[in-house]
């Protein structure tokens, strides 16, 4: 729950008690806290939320400007930040799948691989 209302905090009306969870919690009962937390699951806000906007904003340009071939999925938002991920777990990645995504990205680039 101090977790929850740290991230309370983080909110533009969080700064009317100057970053205190103890003031926060203080000030908010146990169905108030609970209905934050409802609405926080309905409607994501903070820096998670940002995350995920920037992932979808960041996939759409790179499948339009890189386009997509038949059978390929494109970019997703998770594909760029990992913790955007429903399991919540990071994706290892091997050397040669980086590598390999470097080179697709430098070819659809107009580069050159050696």
């Amino acid at each position: 729950m101090r977790r929850f209302a740290y991230r309370l905090l983080l909110t533009p009306g969080g700064a009317h008690f100057r970053l205190n969870v103890d003031a926060l919690l203080a000030s908010l009962s146990a169905s108030q806290i609970t209905e934050w937390m409802a609405y926080a699951a309905l409607e994501p806000f903070g820096p998670h939320r940002e995350d995920q906007r920037a992932g979808v904003i960041a996939a759409a340009v790179l499948n339009s400007r890189f386009g997509r071939k038949a059978g390929d999925k494109g970019f997703k938002p998770e594909d760029l930040f990992p913790v955007l991920r429903a399991d919540g777990a990071k994706p290892k990645q091997s050397w040669q799948s980086m590598q390999a995504l470097l080179t697709q990205f430098t070819k659809a680039r107009g580069g050159e691989v050696r």
